[in-house]
């Protein structure tokens, strides 16, 4: 199974209608800085204090707290989820940010065995937190005017 976040670069701000006038590789440069910026505040709401998570996490049961010695989930047991994020190549407006583990819908989204417990900065509703879209936009406008500043 994977599970995908897409970016897209859309809008009429001024910061979107200048990233109309970059090249290809100019707009994919963006792309990758929004990309890695989006992957590192996933890779935040891992541990016990994720700053960027949609949602608290659901303590674990107690079996389980049992098993690994501690109340709180941290989803670092082995690291496997948090290494298999990957970013994607930039595809038109559009960078993806995934995961491809076995089990990584289930925690994001939950299921019939186990909470959710989302580790993208993401919504229910397909949104990005209020955090991580200040953070994104910013990311965005400072490439685009990077890439702007080039073109001088």
């Amino acid at each position: 199974m994977e599970t995908n976040v897409t970016v897209k670069i859309v809008g009429n701000s001024g910061t979107t209608r200048f990233a109309s006038f970059l090249t290809d590789n100019e707009r994919n440069e963006v792309l990758r800085k929004i990309g890695a910026k989006l992957k590192f505040l996933t890779v935040q709401n891992f541990g016990y204090t994720g700053s960027n998570r949609p949602s608290q996490w659901a303590p674990l049961s107690e079996k389980y707290a049992k098993r690994v010695k501690r109340s709180v989930a941290t989803m670092d047991l082995t690291g496997k989820l948090m290494r298999s994020l990957r970013v994607s190549a930039p595809d038109g407006n559009s960078i993806t940010v995934s995961s491809d583990t076995p089990y990584d819908e289930a925690q994001q989204n939950g299921n019939s065995r186990l909470p959710a417990r989302p580790f993208f900065p993401i919504n229910h509703d397909g949104s990005a937190t209020p955090y991580a879209q200040r953070v994104l936009e910013t990311t965005a406008k400072l490439a685009i005017q990077e890439q702007m500043r080039r073109l001088s």
